[in-house]
């Protein structure tokens, strides 16, 4: 009897696997379709592709290119975060060392205004004239913006973002800062920051910034643990365009996306150059940050993407099926 009992149930157990099979390829594939970077364990489960063994063997391999490039004086600091975004391990180097943030606040002043949609819903929609004075003097770009906005013309503020982002155009960047004074939102600014993990930026700082503080927003958008889901893949979304592409996405396979933000700083005789993002490899992005300080922006180039490249590599080594 019970053995008929288990031949029953065999075919009836066989049926359930692929219904549920199938249901969960109707999820993943619904999921994957409504929103595209954000975490898809967030609604969906997902198969884990890559070995998530110790980073040892990568950080060695790091350490010793670092120092190379010390001793020729291409560069006289680096600092790496990386985090496997599904649960996998993590590698800082040199990465509570403070840096200029420059244009990677751009983002939190993003952040700023998403956050008050919350409150305001249509803040985004609005429409904002820019305007220049005599006085007004943009921050110098050695990286010159391809695209930015014109005196006299109006934007509205989802446009001034797209700009300040995608593009890293200060004088977008300004219209938004200028805003968030004249309406008074100066708390939330200053609270944004605070729940960023961020110092609040003044005149009078020379290093504001570190890989490890400065990817958790990334980390934050990715697991939509700040912004609802929609908001947080739209700016993710936003940042897949940046084109900057001289730094980690220099190091990775034309046809994987990056969703980044780079910043660039001179001080006297020394420059900067960072760029933080996510890199969404197959099934299994990752979250990578890397900040410079060196004499030539070229060379600080190559070192971020040489550096990106060496942990694509790594990862992609890992992969399993």
């Amino acid at each position: 009897m019970r053995k008929n009992i288990l031949l029953l149930l065999i075919p009836v157990m066989f049926i359930s696997g692929l219904l549920g099979g199938y249901l969960l390829a109707k999820q993943l594939a619904r999921c994957e379709y409504k929103f595209t970077y954000v975490n898809k364990a967030f609604n969906c489960g997902v198969n884990q592709v890559i070995s998530k063994s110790n980073l040892a063997g990568l950080r060695g391999d790091l350490n010793l290119f670092i120092d190379s490039k010390k001793k020729s004086g291409e560069v006289s600091e680096v600092s790496i975060y990386f985090r496997d975004l599904h649960e996998g391990p993590t590698l800082g180097i040199n990465d509570d060392e403070q840096y200029f943030s420059a244009s990677l606040l751009k983002l939190p002043i993003a952040l700023v205004f998403f956050k008050l949609k919350e409150e305001t819903p249509d803040i985004l929609k609005r429409e904002l004239n820019f305007k220049t004075t005599q006085d007004y003097k943009p921050q110098v770009q050695d990286y010159k913006p391809a695209k930015s906005i014109s005196p006299g013309s109006s934007y509205t503020v989802e446009e001034l973002i797209f700009y300040s982002l995608v593009y890293s155009d200060n004088l977008s960047n300004d219209v938004l800062k200028s805003t968030l004074g004249i309406i008074g939102n100066n708390k939330l600014d200053l609270k944004v920051f605070r729940d960023l993990g961020l110092i609040f930026p003044t005149d009078n700082q020379l290093s504001d910034i570190s890989t490890r503080g400065y990817a958790s927003i990334f980390r934050i958008l990715y697991n939509v643990s700040y912004l609802g889901i929609e908001d947080s893949d739209k700016l993710l979304s936003i940042l897949s365009q940046s084109d900057f592409d001289q730094g980690i996405s220099a190091g990775v396979p034309k046809d994987v996306k990056v969703a980044n933000k780079f910043g660039e700083r001179v001080n006297g005789d020394e420059k900067q150059l960072h760029d933080c993002g996510i890199v969404y490899y197959p099934d299994n992005p990752y979250l990578i940050c890397i900040m410079t300080r060196g004499d030539d922006f070229a060379e600080l180039e190559r070192i971020i993407a040489s550096i990106s490249k060496m942990v694509y590599e790594e990862i992609d080594s890992r992969r399993i099926n």
